[in-house]
C-alpha cells in the first residue's frame, strides 16, 4: 500500500477496484484492531514481543493506507476526497482505545526504555522532514520476569505508542492528499495527543518517537481555516517541550518558518499568540527595562521548544517582520501598565535590538506609536513611553 513504483500502483488499483477482494482484505485487516485491543488490555496475561507489535502496527497502517487509496479511487481526479465513516472510525479508535492506554497511570517506566525505534535517525538537511517509515517499537532494553504484570503493561504501551505514531503518519497523508480532508476532526483529536510530548503519568519519554510525525500534522492543520485553532494548540504543546534534541530543533524551526512565511495570516497570528503565551513571564527585576536579547527576555524556566522558536524568529527576516506586526496589533488593543512593562512590550526591545532590516518599518511604527502617545500632555507617561524616549534619542 505504500509502494511508489508502477507495479505497486497497479497492484493496489487491482485489489481496491475488485469489490470482493477489497472487502476480504478490509475484513482481514480489521481483525488487527481487535488483536491490538486484546494485547493492550489490562487483563492480558500473555507475553507480547516485538514481532507481535510489528505485525499489528503494520496491519493497522495498511488498513489506513487502503482506505486512503480507496477514497482516492472513488474521487478520481475531479472530486475531493471524503472523510468517510471508516476513516473516522480509525481516528476515533486511536483516540478512545489506544491513546487512553498511554495516558493510563498504572505503570511507571522504572528506567525501562521501551520506545527506541529502528527508524530513529537524524533528520536530513532538506526543507522537509525526511521519510517517516512504519513505527515499530523495540523490546524493552531491560526486562523483569516473563510473568511480570508491569512488563506486560510496558509492552502494551509500546504497542499503543507505535499505533499513535502510525496514525499520525496516516492522517498526515489524508490531509496532504485530500487537501484538508477531515482537517477539523483530525486537528481536534490530534490536539489531545500533544500531551504525550510534554509528559505523562507513567514518566515515559514519548516525545522522541512522536515529535516529527506530530509536527507534520501541525503543518497541515495550519493550512486550513477549520483546523487553525487546533493547530495553534498543538503548536503550544511543541513549544512547551522542556528539552529538544538537535534534530528536533531543526524540525521545529522548519515548522515555524513554514507557517510564518505562509499565506494564511490567521495561522501566523495563532502561532505567535501561542509562542508568546508559552514564553511570557513577569520580567522579575528587569520588568522596567527593554531586553536586548532573547536570553534577557526569557526566564530560566522557559522550555526549550519556546526558546528555540523565539530565537529562530528573531533571526529570521520574515519571522521577525511578522512577529513585529503581530506584537504591534496586540499592543494597540491593550492598555499600558502604569508600573511595569508588559511581556509584549519587552518583546519590542528584542525586535529593536535584533536589527533585522526586514522588520525595521514595523518596529519603527511601534516606537512612533509610543513616542506620539508620550507627547500628549494629558497622558501620564508609562514605563514603555520612557523606554521608547530613551531609544529614539
Amino acid at each position: 500500500m505504500a509502494g511508489a513504483d508502477n507495479s505497486s500502483k497497479q497492484a493496489r488499483k487491482a485489489l481496491i477496484s475488485d469489490q470482493g477482494a477489497y472487502e476480504l482484505l478490509e475484513a482481514a485487516l480489521e481483525t488487527a484492531r481487535v488483536l491490538a485491543e486484546r494485547m493492550m488490555s489490562i487483563n492480558n496475561t500473555s507475553v507480547i514481543d516485538a514481532t507481535d507489535i510489528e505485525r499489528v502496527v503494520s496491519a493497522c497502517e495498511i488498513y489506513g493506507r487502503m482506505q486512503l487509496h480507496h477514497e482516492a479511487l472513488i474521487a478520481g481526479a475531479s472530486k475531493p476526497l471524503e472523510f468517510n465513516p471508516k476513516v473516522r472510525g480509525l481516528l476515533s479508535w486511536l483516540n478512545s482505545q489506544v491513546f487512553t492506554v498511554i495516558v493510563s497511570p498504572t505503570t511507571s517506566s522504572n528506567g525501562v526504555d521501551i520506545l527506541e525505534s529502528p527508524m530513529k535517525s537524524a533528520i536530513p538537511d532538506s526543507p522537509g522532514f525526511g521519510d517517516l517509515l512504519s513505527p515499530i517499537a523495540k523490546e524493552p532494553s531491560r526486562r523483569k520476569s516473563k510473568s511480570s504484570t508491569s512488563e506486560i503493561q510496558l509492552y502494551a504501551k509500546a504497542l499503543a505508542m507505535a499505533l499513535i505514531r502510525s496514525g499520525l503518519i496516516t492522517f498526515n497523508e489524508f490531509l496532504t492528499v485530500g487537501h484538508g480532508c477531515g482537517a477539523a476532526e483530525i486537528g481536534s483529536t490530534v490536539e489531545k495527543w500533544g500531551t504525550l510530548l510534554t509528559g505523562t503519568p507513567d514518566g515515559m519519554d514519548y516525545k522522541s518517537e512522536l515529535l516529527v510525525a506530530f509536527a507534520r500534522v501541525v503543518v497541515q492543520c495550519f493550512k486550513y481555516d477549520v483546523s487553525v485553532r487546533s493547530a495553534g494548540k498543538m503548536m503550544r504543546k511543541v513549544f512547551m517541550v522542556a528539552k529538544l534534541e538537535e534534530h528536533e530543533k531543526k524540525v521545529l524551526k522548519r515548522v515555524v518558518a513554514g507557517v510564518a512565511s505562509g499565506k494564511n495570516k490567521e495561522a501566523v497570528e495563532v502561532m505567535f499568540e501561542q509562542l508568546l503565551a508559552a514564553t511570557s513571564n513577569d520580567g522579575g527585576g528587569a520588568a522596567k527595562m527593554l531586553p536586548k536579547t532573547v536570553n534577557e527576555l526569557l526566564d530560566g524556566d522557559c522550555a526549550d521548544g519556546a526558546r528555540v522558536a523565539l530565537e529562530f524568529v528573531m533571526g529570521s527576516s520574515t519571522g521577525c517582520k511578522e512577529l513585529a506586526t503581530f506584537v504591534f496589533k496586540q499592543l494597540r488593543s491593550a492598555k499600558d501598565d502604569e508600573d511595569v512593562l508588559t511581556f509584549e512590550q519587552r518583546v519590542v526591545g528584542c525586535l529593536h535590538f535584533a536589527g533585522n532590516k526586514n522588520a525595521q518599518f514595523e518596529v519603527a511604527r511601534i516606537l512612533n506609536y509610543y513616542e506620539a502617545a508620550a507627547d500628549k500632555t494629558e497622558v501620564d507617561e508609562t514605563p514603555m513611553m520612557e523606554c521608547v524616549r530613551t531609544l529614539v534619542r
